[in-house]
Formats: C-alpha cells, structure tokens, sequence
C-alpha cells in the first residue's frame, strides 16, 4: 500500500503566541491581523494548534473565536451530549469518560455540516483525553485498499443513519440527547419540520415519547475542492454499533442508533471493523494544554477522543 503523500508534514500546524508578555486583546488582535494566512494554513494542513496564548477561561475563548470573524453554526439536529457554555460555546461531548468515540466528521450524519470546528481546553483531563485527528483522504485511501468492493457498495448504494431520539423525560443524556434539545423545541410539529430540515426522510414516533428518524440517502464520500482529493465523509463508524463491540457492550448492543446502505440493506459488521482497523493506523494526538486552541478544517479532517481520567473540560463552536 503507497499511501498518498501529505502536501505539509506538519500536522496538526502549531502556531504560538508571537510574544510571552501579549493579553487576550493583543491575541484577538493578531488574530483579526492575520485571518487570511490563517485561514490558508488551515486549509493547506487541516488543522491548526494554537498554543502558550494567554487564554484562561470561556469568555478568553470567544474573543478569540469571534476575532476570526466566521458565522457561527448551527447545531440543529445534531445529537451529542454537550451543554451551552456561552453564547455560541458548547461544552465538547459529554459521553462517559470510558468511552473511546470513533474518528468521525462533526455531523456528517446531517446534509450540511460545519465547515470548520474550534476546540477550547480549559482544564485537561489528568491522564488521556486526547482529541486525536486524521487526514479523511488518506483513510479513505486505506479503506479503498483494504475493502475496495465495500466502498464500491457504498458509492451506489449511499448510507442512510436511523437514530431512535428519548423523550427528556426518560433520557439519560449519556450518548445521545433528547429529541427536545436536538431539534431545540418541545412541540412535535415544529420537532418533525426540523428533522425534515436537516435530513430526515422516516419520522416516526414511539409509544413512550421518543422519536425514531431516518435520514435520506446520503452520500458517503465528498470530494475535497481546494485539492479534488476524496474524504471518507460519512458517519458510520461513529453510529453503527459494531464500532463499540469490545470498547463499550451497552452501546454495542443497544445503540439508540445504527447505519445502512440507501436501499435499507444491513452493513456488515466485519466492514465497519474494517474502517475501525484502518482508522487505529491514522491516529496522530498530541497532549492537551490549558489555553490551548484547535481549529479543525471538518471538510478534509477527523477527530475523535481518547478516553480519560476526570477532570476534563474542553469547550467547542462550530463554522
């Protein structure tokens, strides 16, 4: 196997403080002063780390994340766990510390995800919780290689995700919000136009409150257009329950999720671990530092999180 090369070795692109004596505001300058560059750096390596700014708390953060000057995203639909911080800051995805999430795209599940995401560490865990990334081009060189007839499958079939969404009143937030936060409303009309909105084509609604929903075909890779390189843009490591046979057996065997082809056909759990294989080969992480600010290029990387030892907290937004 030739993997493909990477156009920057640097991976992911560490930029630091251009003085040890500058404040929040001198850091919201520099930032406001080189949007451009930054922006080109982060497109040419895919992420970028920025590390020993004097940024402490969440209000140090959203200086600086405002200073790029991007549009907020939205999280409308989306499923992970996370509480709100401030203003547009989320908590990053509170599953339970044990738990190793797969590589994934942030709501590649979902017809428009963010194109860009921000990671904030505010306190790092005492062991682990890396938030590790991977070039989505070059895995998905390695999966073609590796099981080239289940990509071929997946280029005509496409993938659908069904997700089984709790009431609030019975869910336990542990891997998966409540219906009520993912769509951010209480009525069901206005819950069921939202699915619509971000991709559901089979809404049901179960006896105890909960509602099951089932995205349309979707497609399973996406062509990068600043390089024309093809991504493994999907979710279905992260939302089949094969991924979590041996890590996490609640989730293996009674996932509030789980992924098919377009045409309802079951996904093989030995092709799943087949991605999960290829992914454990194309793990780059390094050691979370408080101040520490990630930005990720969605459209052209991974992330996932090590398991860890409490505390942790890692704040996030999305573009």
């Amino acid at each position: 196997l030739v993997m493909p090369q990477l156009d920057n070795s640097e991976f992911p692109k560490v930029i630091r403080s251009p003085s040890s004596t500058i404040n929040v505001a001198d850091s919201v300058e520099y930032v406001n002063n080189n949007v451009k560059t930054l922006e080109k750096l982060l497109q040419e390596h895919g992420a970028l780390l920025f590390r020993d700014f004097p940024l402490q708390k969440a209000e140090d953060f959203l200086a600086f994340f405002e200073a790029f000057g991007w549009k907020v995203g939205s999280y409308v639909g989306g499923g992970g766990p996370r509480k709100t911080v401030l203003g547009p800051l989320l908590t990053s995805t509170e599953s339970p510390p044990s738990l190793l999430i797969p590589f994934h795209h942030e709501l590649a599940y979902l017809p428009h995800p963010p194109s860009k995401l921000f990671f904030f560490c505010e306190i790092p865990a005492l062991s682990r919780g890396e938030t590790p990334l991977t070039h989505s081009h070059r895995l998905f060189h390695r999966i073609n290689h590796r099981n080239p007839s289940f990509v071929q499958r997946l280029r005509e079939k496409k993938v659908r995700y069904e997700r089984l969404l709790a009431d609030k009143r019975n869910c336990t937030n542990d891997y998966q919000r409540s219906w009520q936060d993912i769509y951010e409303t209480s009525d069901r009309v206005e819950a069921e136009k939202r699915a619509h909105e971000t991709g559901s084509e089979i809404i049901e609604w179960k006896e105890d409150g909960g509602l099951r929903v089932v995205s349309k075909p979707m497609e399973a890779f996406y062509k990068y257009k600043a390089t024309g390189k093809e991504t493994w843009f999907n979710s279905i490591a992260l939302l089949h329950p094969a991924t979590y046979a041996g890590n996490q057996e609640e989730l293996n065997k009674n996932a509030p999720w789980r992924t098919t082809y377009g045409d309802f056909e079951t996904i093989e759990d030995a092709d799943v671990l087949s991605i999960v294989d290829a992914m454990k080969e194309e793990v780059i992480a390094f050691s979370w530092k408080t101040g520490d600010v990630l930005v990720v290029d969605n459209m052209q990387v991974l992330h996932s999180r090590n398991p860890f030892t409490p505390p942790r907290r890692i704040l996030a937004t999305i573009v």
